[in-house]
């Protein structure tokens, strides 16, 4: 099998090497990964809370496909992983009081947030 890949405008090819193709780019999810720098000796607050709302809203927020939480050896930073149905859904979701309320609650623990969406290109094993 082969994954077709692009760079730039151009279409190139490569091999999979045991990788999984990602579904068609209509069904493909979009994935936004944040990195968080929160302040001195507040991650493990950060994590909790974070915690707390994956509790709270499961099951709650349209088009949410699941989430996971990474946490830096040195303490300091956490990533959150989100997958979402579409864009749309989790712009959405930022438009909530529900979101509002939660962001008010991290905002004092984080000196940094750098979201960024992303489509998945292929799956290769479990993680």
């Amino acid at each position: 099998m082969r994954i077709p890949i692009t760079i730039g405008r151009r279409p190139l090819t490569a091999p999979a090497h045991g990788a999984q193709t990602a579904p068609s780019p209509r069904l493909r999810p979009v994935v936004i990964i944040n990195t968080f720098i929160t302040k001195p000796g507040k991650l493990d607050e950060f994590i909790a809370l974070q915690n707390a709302a994956r509790r709270r809203f499961a099951g709650q927020i349209p088009g949410l496909r699941g989430s996971r939480m990474h946490r830096s050896l040195d303490d300091e930073t956490a990533v959150l992983i989100t997958a979402f149905d579409t864009l749309d859904d989790q712009k959405s979701w930022l438009a909530t009081e529900q979101f509002a309320q939660h962001r008010a609650q991290i905002l004092p623990l984080i000196e940094q947030a750098s979201p960024k969406a992303f489509e998945i290109i292929y799956e290769a094993g479990e993680i």
